[in-house]
């Protein structure tokens, strides 16, 4: 889903200044969707080799995504380097880009209709905590984690 949200367009335009990332905006909402589950693989303070292994998982399906609008193989694969390229940077920089990227990821579920928001809700969730059982367990970090961002995006709201 791609929104021209002035406050969606201006985070892009603030992340590519400080990241020189090559994303182009088309794509930036699916970085903002997914930007909940890198919060709790670093929940723990630890970005470990397995949480990696799935971070790179969830950006092959971020990727195939886009394979109806992007038929070229080459083209995808530049794709997939561009997300897992974003994914390193965002981990390195979390605390600069989380309340931002929360506040566009509520955005975004405002500019959806109720069914793609519930549905894509629930997609943030399940990552969470696919995320969290991706090492030992969930973590009290990551628990806590999930439970602070579930609230306030309301991924669990029954209404």
């Amino acid at each position: 889903m791609m929104t021209k949200h002035p406050q969606i367009e201006s985070l892009f335009q603030e992340y590519v200044t400080h990241t020189d990332s090559k994303l182009e905006f088309r794509f930036f909402s699916t970085l903002i969707t997914h930007f909940p589950g890198l919060l709790i693989i670093a929940a723990d303070g630890i970005v470990d080799e397995e949480e990696w292994y799935h971070v790179e998982q969830l950006v092959s399906f971020m990727t195939k995504t886009f394979e109806n609008e992007i038929a070229d193989e080459d083209e995808q694969e530049t794709l997939a380097k561009e997300f897992l390229a974003n994914m390193q940077v965002l981990v390195d920089s979390l605390k600069m880009w989380e309340e931002k990227f929360l506040d566009a990821l509520g955005i975004l579920f405002e500019e959806m209709d109720e069914d793609d928001a519930e549905d894509t809700k629930e997609l943030v969730y399940e990552i969470m905590e696919m995320f969290a059982e991706s090492s030992e367990g969930i973590s009290d970090e990551e628990q806590d984690k999930i439970d602070a961002i579930s609230e306030r995006l309301n991924l669990l709201d029954e209404d």
